[in-house]
């Protein structure tokens, strides 16, 4: 009886010990869409990670993608590159991001602008917010 109990025990530290050493799934969403929210999707837009730790990925021909890291936990940060040529992505910022634990809550919406040259062309149609002289 007192050996089974310990048999017991062992399998259950065993067991908690494995599922601790196992890194959870991380997953990325998204969009990329042309000039701003509404927009059309954006196809074959390559996606890179610059730590190398996923991908590379390209978007669908509706300018979604899902991005999966599979040795990486929610809440790190992972700094992402979108490339096509002729485009520039507006919203840069937005690729510097930690993984989220639920990919659905707030999909990434990356927006490219069409003929862009740099980040600096972009920048000019990011949306700004006034502030009220009260």
């Amino acid at each position: 009886m007192f050996s089974r109990i310990v048999l017991i025990l062992l399998l259950a530290a065993v067991a908690q010990a494995r599922g601790a050493t196992e890194t959870e799934r991380a997953l990325v969403k998204g969009t990329v869409i042309l000039n701003g929210e509404g927009g059309p999707g954006v196809a074959n837009v390559q996606i890179t990670d610059s730590a190398h730790t996923g991908g590379p990925w390209a978007t669908g021909s509706d300018g979604g993608f899902t991005l999966d890291y599979p040795n990486r936990a929610p809440g790190e940060r992972v700094r992402l590159g979108m490339i096509k040529e002729g485009y520039v992505v507006v919203n840069w910022v937005q690729l510097d991001l930690a993984l989220p634990k639920d990919p659905n809550v707030y999909p990434l919406q990356i927006h490219h602008l069409q003929g862009g040259r740099s980040r600096g062309n972009g920048a000019a149609f990011l949306p700004t917010q006034r502030r009220s002289s009260r």
